[in-house]
This record gives structure tokens, C-alpha cells and sequence, in this order.
């Protein structure tokens, strides 16, 4: 019959072959300690924004933009309509232009629109078309206005002057783009005497009303995608541009 086993001599042969089984003689603990909840972060800087959701006018190109004109907002889409959206009464108008539009539409008491087919048209408000011109190459730049003409940028590097009342061609400005560009548009400067525009050739040029050049400066760097695709700013003694080469 075994004889009863003492406590004592049980627990010294535990503490025994802990220290005999461990090469630094020492007993890691381990303590983890649970983590606190995270707390939730709240502003005191940003205001709270309401987000209203007006209309979906479907696709819209990178390089369509918003002209608004008299309280209503105008944004052409790749699916070849025009929305006309009341900003007070949220109203809205679609016409089907038959074409794909990237480019800024410009309005007054009428809407004219460019597309990436090359047509560039005049129309009232009630989607009826009051002439149209059709270029080689699509529109896709801003349409800016400046003493009754409309300036069309199309995507050969060409500037057009056109009369707002009958479409016809004034004039226009043409340079050879470079071997390769991101094909950007700038957006053409109107002042009382002059207009500045940028091209993808990485020039940025100086005209007259007439269409002549007065300068041209060298504004990218390399002969590579170095278009000059931003607006120039003007002060009263210099003229501001990038190009896409920075």
C-alpha cells in the first residue's frame, strides 16, 4: 500500500523541475492588460454639412464643368445630353443632342454646347437649334465668351473666334502639338486687348483680337507631354502659367 503523499513534499518537487527545466533559472509572466475602448472623435472645426442630392445627369466627362447662368445650372454628359437644372425650384430640362459632350457649355439667352464629333451648336431653350458648325476635330476645351464671340478650343491645337449671332468662322489659330501630349485644354484668357491661351506643345501664347501672335513663351519643359493646359492668371505686370512637367 503507497504511503500518503505530503503536500509539502508534492509542491518541492514541483518548484524543483520548474528550475531544473529552465536554462535561465527565472519564471516569465506575462501581463495584458485589455485594451480601453476607443473613443469617438468629433470635430469642433468643421461645420455640419447637409448633402442634397439635386439630379442624376448620368455620365459627365473629367473634363466637362458646371456653367451656371441666371439661377440655372447647365452640365452636358457623355450620353449626349444637355440638363438644364433650376437651382431654385430644381426644375429640369434634358435635351438629346445626338453627341457625346465633354465640354463646358456656355449660356446667355441662348445655350451654346461643343461635342467630341466636332459640332459645335446654338440653341434655345426649348432644345431647338438655331444654326450649328461642324469642325475636323472635337471640342472638348471651355467656350468662352468675349464681346459677342465665342472662342472654341478643339483638339488639333487650334483657337477659334466665332460670331455668337450666325456661327461664322473669324478666324483661328493653329500650332503643331508635341509628339505626345495628355491632350488638355487650356482655357483661353479674354482681356480688352489681347487673349493668353496655353497649348500642348508647352507654349503659352499671347494674341491679338484679331488672332495674330504677339509673343509666345516656352512654358514645359522637355518635347514630351509638356502641355500647358492651365488657365493663365494675369496681374498687372505678369502673366502665370504650368505646364503638366511641373
Amino acid at each position: 500500500m503507497l504511503k500518503k503523499i505530503s503536500p509539502l513534499f508534492l509542491l518541492s518537487i514541483i518548484i524543483f523541475s520548474m528550475y531544473s527545466c529552465s536554462s535561465t533559472k527565472h519564471i516569465n509572466l506575462t501581463v495584458e492588460e485589455k485594451p480601453l475602448p476607443i473613443a469617438k472623435q468629433t470635430s469642433i472645426v468643421s461645420p455640419p454639412v447637409k448633402v442634397e442630392k439635386i439630379y442624376s445627369v448620368g455620365p459627365v466627362s473629367y473634363r466637362a464643368k458646371i456653367f451656371i447662368y441666371n439661377d440655372t445650372l447647365f452640365i452636358g454628359s457623355t450620353n449626349k445630353h444637355i440638363y438644364m437644372i433650376n437651382l431654385r425650384t430644381h426644375d429640369i430640362k434634358s435635351f438629346d443632342i445626338k453627341e457625346p459632350i465633354e465640354a463646358e457649355i456656355y449660356a446667355d439667352n441662348y445655350i451654346y454646347v461643343g461635342t467630341t464629333k466636332g459640332q459645335l451648336l446654338k440653341m434655345d431653350y426649348k432644345g431647338d437649334i438655331i444654326w450649328k458648325k461642324q469642325f475636323s476635330f472635337p471640342i472638348v476645351g471651355s467656350i468662352v465668351e468675349g464681346g459677342g464671340y465665342l472662342y472654341v478650343t478643339t483638339t488639333n491645337n487650334t483657337l477659334y473666334k466665332i460670331d455668337k449671332l450666325d456661327g461664322k468662322i473669324m478666324w483661328e489659330f493653329h500650332r503643331n502639338t508635341a509628339p505626345m501630349s495628355v491632350k488638355g485644354f487650356s482655357v483661353p484668357v479674354i482681356t480688352n486687348d489681347a487673349i493668353y491661351i496655353g497649348f500642348d506643345n508647352g507654349m503659352l501664347y499671347k494674341l491679338t483680337k484679331n488672332g495674330d501672335e504677339i509673343w509666345e513663351v516656352k512654358v514645359g519643359k522637355g518635347e514630351l507631354f509638356v502641355d500647358v493646359d492651365s488657365k493663365a492668371e494675369l496681374t498687372s505686370s505678369h502673366v502665370y502659367a504650368t505646364s503638366t512637367t511641373g
